[in-house]
């Protein structure tokens, strides 16, 4: 979709929320062969909801890939004020 200027209406995941979230204090860090993907949501917003946080990897245009693929996401369900740490692993599969 990328490569032809098609814009979907809906991100993957799409869904109404009636509270908003934030991220903050990401950081990767490596342990043998896996990536190690951290951050911070919060629950922002004025009623209890859950956030899809999504990890997605670009490719460069000669690896003939996607511009963005996704390759991680998680459920998180937070009340009001609440933030959770959340991490994802990018093994060397998923760098393939």
């Amino acid at each position: 979709m990328d490569e032809r200027g098609v814009v979907p209406r809906f991100e993957f995941g799409f869904g109404l929320s009636y509270t908003t979230f934030t991220y903050s204090s990401i950081s990767i860090s490596l342990s043998g062969t896996t990536y190690h993907v951290s951050f911070t949501v919060a629950n922002s917003g004025p009623l209890a909801g859950t956030e899809i946080p999504q990890l997605y990897l670009g490719y460069p245009p000669s690896a003939a890939e996607p511009k963005k693929v996704l390759r991680g996401f998680d459920e998180v369900p937070l009340g009001v004020g609440e933030s959770k740490t959340v991490t994802m692993l990018l093994d060397q599969r998923s760098m393939r």
